[in-house]
């Protein structure tokens, strides 16, 4: 997970790119609900900085829904 915070957060795009794949890669893997919403939060903002507003909001909508 700490990788991955780095990544999305990173001002390389490919990084972003990077920590994008790495979280929808271990997506189906959350056993928790608070794993789960982490993960649709990082995803959030790696869409956010990819520029994909839209996908964006629509991971934080899910995240606050869990």
């Amino acid at each position: 997970m700490r990788l991955s915070w780095a990544l999305v957060h990173s001002r390389q795009p490919e990084d972003v790119n990077r920590g994008i794949g790495m979280l929808e890669a271990s997506f189906g893997k959350s056993n928790s609900p608070l794993q789960t919403r982490e993960k649709l939060y990082l995803l959030a903002v790696g869409h956010y900085r990819n520029g994909d507003y839209t996908r964006s909001r629509e991971l934080l909508e899910r995240c606050l829904e869990v």
